[in-house]
This record gives C-alpha cells, sequence and structure tokens, in this order.
C-alpha cells in the first residue's frame, strides 16, 4: 500500500526546532560537508524534509529502500 501525504507546507514546528536543528550532507571530497536547518530545508524541499524524517523512522534493513518507494508526498 501507498502512503499519501497532502498539505506538507501547513506543518508546524514546536520550540526552537525550525532554527536549531541542523541537517548534514557530505559530497565525499575533503572540506565538503554542508548543513542546512530545518527552517532553510523547509523553504526549499518540504518534500525532502517529510522524506528524511520518515527515513530515520524505518527499519535499518534491505527493505528500507523498497518502503520509502511508496510515500508518495503532494
Amino acid at each position: 500500500d501507498f502512503v499519501m501525504v497532502k498539505n506538507i507546507d501547513k506543518i508546524k514546528f514546536s520550540g526552537k526546532k525550525a532554527e536549531q536543528k541542523i541537517y548534514y550532507r557530505h559530497s565525499g571530497y575533503p572540506g565538503g560537508l554542508t548543513a542546512q536547518t530545518l527552517k532553510e530545508l523547509f523553504s526549499k524541499q518540504p518534500q525532502e524534509m517529510l522524506r528524511k524524517a520518515v527515513w530515520g523512522m524505518l527499519p535499518k534493513n534491505k527493505l528500507r529502500a523498497q518502503q520509502i518507494k511508496r510515500l508518495q508526498i503532494e
């Protein structure tokens, strides 16, 4: 079954989470670590923020990649 999420732009965050939560990614090159706050990521790509949150909640096994494909964000 698929899970569909609508009205993602209406998500609210509690406390100072929008300014304090940081998402990191690395390009693979030396010095390639970049950081984004939740507020920056949500303003540019709100669907990616939700996908990362769900990705972290899924079980860490071989089915994880197949399960995340069933998440549809509109």
